[in-house]
C-alpha cells in the first residue's frame, strides 16, 4: 500500500511536468481525495469491523478444520436451523441488535446406567448458605433425568421492632438433567412489633439451568413485611389465622396448580394479610410487596 501510495503520488507530479501546474495540482488532488476516503473507509470504529459471526464461516478454526479435519479440539459444526423462544410482543434480535440467548447443545455423554445415584451438587457455584433463624428458604435442585423436584415453604414471622429487621425470603430453583422440572416456592410474612430503627429484609429468587435439555427451573420468592403499632386485636388475630391456614392449604396442593397461577394466588393471599394488619395501623415495610419471580 505504501508502494501503490508512492506511485500515485509520483504519478500525479508528472503530470504537470512541461509546465502545466494546474494539470498537477488537479492530479494531485485527486490522488488525495483517494488516499483520504481509503483512509477514511479503513479506520478503525465500532460500526467498521465486527467478529467474524459463526454461521459466516472463513474463521481460522473453520480453515483448519476444511485442511485437516479430525484433528482433537477442532471441529466444524454442520449448519442447520434451531428454534429460539422469545416473550410475545417484543422485537426480535436481529445482527445489528443482538439479544443474550442460550444454546442448547447435546452432550456426548454416554448416558448413566440405570439405578445409578446422581449426583447431589453439579453446579459451577456453591450451593447457597443454610437460612438463619426467622429465615426462610426453599431449594428444590433437579439431577436425574426425567424427575420433578419441588420445595415450598411458607413462613410466617413475629419480629421485634427493637432490633434489626433483616429476615432473607430465598427461593432457589436449580436444574441440570434431562426433561426434568425444578420449582421453588418461598411465601414469607413478617410482622414487626413496633417501632423498628433498621428494616432491611431480602427477598431473593434465582431459577438456574445447567447442563440441561428440556428442562425447566421456576423459582419464586415473595415476602411480605409489616410494622405494627402494638399487638393485633383477637378479632384480627384469629382472622389472620384463618387466612394462614388457607395459606397452608394451598400449599399443600402447589404441586397440581399450574406455574402462572401460583404468583396470582400467593399475590392475593399477601394483599389479603396486608389489609388486615394495615387497617389497625400497621405499615408496609420496604419492598414489602414486591415479589420476586425467577422463571
Amino acid at each position: 500500500m505504501v508502494r501503490l501510495a508512492r506511485q500515485l503520488v509520483v504519478a500525479a507530479w508528472r503530470a504537470g511536468d512541461g509546465g502545466r501546474p494546474v494539470r498537477r495540482a488537479v492530479a494531485l488532488a485527486a490522488v488525495g481525495a483517494m488516499l483520504a476516503g481509503v483512509g477514511w473507509a479503513w479506520w478503525p470504529g465500532a460500526d467498521t469491523y465486527r467478529p467474524v459471526q459463526a454461521y459466516e464461516g472463513g474463521t481460522i478454526g473453520s480453515a483448519i478444520a476444511a485442511v485437516a479435519p479430525g484433528q482433537d479440539g477442532i471441529r466444524e459444526r454442520a449448519r442447520g436451523e434451531a428454534v429460539s423462544l422469545w416473550q410475545g410482543g417484543g422485537e426480535l434480535p436481529t445482527a445489528e441488535e443482538p439479544a443474550l440467548a442460550t444454546v442448547l447443545v447435546p452432550s456426548d455423554r454416554s448416558a448413566d446406567e440405570p439405578g445409578a445415584d446422581a449426583p447431589s451438587w453439579v453446579f459451577p457455584f456453591e450451593p447457597p448458605e443454610a437460612p438463619g433463624e426467622g429465615d426462610a428458604q426453599a431449594l428444590a435442585v433437579a439431577t436425574e433425568d426425567g424427575a420433578v423436584a419441588y420445595d415450598v415453604v411458607f413462613a410466617l414471622v413475629w419480629a421485634d421492632g427493637g432490633e434489626v429487621v433483616d429476615t432473607t425470603n430465598e427461593a432457589y430453583a436449580l436444574a441440570s438433567c434431562d426433561g426434568c422440572a425444578a420449582v421453588a416456592v418461598s411465601f414469607q410474612v413478617v410482622l414487626v412489633l413496633g417501632q423498628a430503627d433498621v428494616v432491611v429484609p431480602q427477598n431473593l429468587s434465582a431459577a438456574v439451568t445447567y447442563d440441561c435439555v428440556s428442562c425447566l427451573a421456576y423459582a419464586l420468592a415473595s415476602q411480605l413485611v409489616v410494622t405494627l403499632d402494638g399487638p393485633l386485636s383477637d378479632a384480627s388475630l384469629a382472622e389472620l389465622e384463618a387466612i394462614w391456614a388457607e395459606v397452608a392449604a394451598y400449599g399443600a396442593t402447589i404441586r397440581d396448580r399450574p406455574l402462572d397461577e401460583i404468583e396470582r394466588a400467593l399475590s392475593a393471599f399477601r394483599d389479603r394479610i396486608r389489609d388486615l394488619v394495615t387497617a389497625e395501623g400497621g405499615s408496609v415495610g420496604p419492598d414489602g410487596a414486591t415479589p420476586s419471580p425467577s422463571p
